[in-house]
């Protein structure tokens, strides 16, 4: 079975970006890529941050981008949703 590849974009020292990356790891066919970033740092991925604030109309993080679309997770019930998508 081919793995599904899957980004997640955190923030360093976020308790929800360390539960969904902790979750979405225990998936043994699921790739993750880890792509860290700076809120606070305007230069930090502008692009990625746009993209967010396109789909969710502000920016949050953590986000999984699965299949190039973007699926911010603003509480434990959309994490739980990924998450099963996933499974």
């Amino acid at each position: 079975m081919k793995k599904k590849k899957v980004i997640l974009y955190r923030a360093p020292s976020c308790d929800a970006c360390d539960l969904a990356e902790k979750k979405v790891k225990s998936l043994a066919h699921v790739s993750v890529e880890i792509v860290e970033i700076n809120p606070q740092d305007e230069k930090d991925s502008p692009e990625i941050k746009k993209e967010v604030v396109e789909k969710n109309g502000e920016f949050t993080l953590p986000v999984f981008k699965i299949d190039d679309i973007m699926y911010p997770i603003n509480s434990e019930k959309e994490l739980e949703e990924v998450i099963d998508f996933l499974s």
